[in-house]
């Protein structure tokens, strides 16, 4: 709700003031994809404790629903399933991303067979993933850098058109912010990571080279 009101506020400062109209649209868009960035940071964090439940639970002699919930309640992102536990008695499973996709895969395998070595198992599974994915993002990284670093001179050169020209490139250096993001989420890593490091280097990039002519 609160996010929802700010974007309303600097729409109706758009309304109100139209020749800061863009400056307005820019400051909800940066606010939006902040809100964003911290969701999606709050997801990969998640998905990371759902990893260490798994590890919690390979410690219990005796696996049932009762116990898998009361480990849950050490970790706060599963909290509104445990309290919906205790009210429906039907465990459920967060999906946060593919780690806890895996996890509660192998929970549910687990309850249903008797066999916690399936727990063992979905962890040599995730191990395994995960370096694979490490070596590849490693590879990625100076890609992903040289990519948006790119965008910051494309936007500094744009900068010097306009302070030349007098005519406003802003839209552009916001648009060319959203493919370099796109193109670094293709590379494997995170959509709104990569935009709210890109727009704001782009940005200033724009806005400091006006200065210069």
């Amino acid at each position: 709700m609160e996010s929802r009101g700010m974007i309303i506020a600097l729409g109706g400062l758009a309304l109100v003031f139209p020749e800061y109209a863009l400056f307005f649209v820019m400051g909800a868009l940066i606010f939006v994809i902040f809100q964003r960035w911290k969701i999606s940071k709050k997801r990969i964090k998640s998905d990371e404790m759902s990893v260490e439940l798994l590890f919690s639970l390979g410690s219990l002699k005796n696996m049932t629903e009762v116990s898998v919930a009361n480990e849950m309640k050490k970790f706060n992102c599963f909290e509104e399933y445990v309290i919906k536990f205790e009210k429906t008695s039907k465990l459920d499973f967060p999906n946060f991303g593919w780690k806890s996709s895996t996890v509660a895969m192998a929970i549910r395998s687990a309850l249903k067979t008797g066999n916690q070595k399936i727990l063992s198992k979905a962890l040599q599974q995730i191990s395994a993933r995960q370096q694979s994915l490490s070596e590849t993002q490693s590879i990625m990284t100076s890609q992903k850098y040289t990519l948006i670093a790119s965008m910051a001179v494309a936007s500094a050169i744009l900068g010097l058109t306009s302070s030349i020209s007098g005519q406003n490139y802003l839209y552009y250096v916001i648009i060319q912010s959203l493919i370099s993001s796109l193109w670094v989420t293709f590379l494997g890593n995170n959509f709104y990571e990569a935009l709210s490091l890109s727009l704001p280097l782009c940005l200033s990039a724009y806005f400091l080279s006006l200065r210069f002519v």
